[in-house]
């Protein structure tokens, strides 16, 4: 019971990391909090959709990913959600809290 509150903190602190690496690597964003929090909410909201997606689309009817491709597809496809979601909801989140 309590893998699984293990499990979702460290996607959190994956998450996080992440975050980190984009904010030092672009040249205009800062880490700051409010950028971090919203990288870190984007990116959980978007691995959200994608297992749900993924699993509906790949999964057998019982929902479990049956083959080697289907697990190695889903997790090559995690990072891409991590960064995409987080890049892209901070952009939006800069955009309409009008933040530095």
């Amino acid at each position: 019971m309590l893998l699984p509150l293990i499990g979702f903190i460290a996607g959190l602190m994956v998450s996080a990391l992440a975050g980190a690496v984009v904010f030092a690597l672009h040249p205009r964003w800062k880490a700051t909090l409010p950028n971090m929090d919203l990288f870190v909410a984007g990116s959980c909201c978007y691995v959200m959709v994608l297992s749900v997606v993924y699993t509906r689309i790949v999964a057998d009817e019982s929902g479990m990913l049956q083959s080697t491709a289907a697990v190695v597809g889903y997790l090559a496809l995690l990072p891409v959600a991590v960064l995409g979601g987080g890049i892209a909801t901070t952009y939006m989140g800069r955009k309409l809290l009008n933040l530095k």
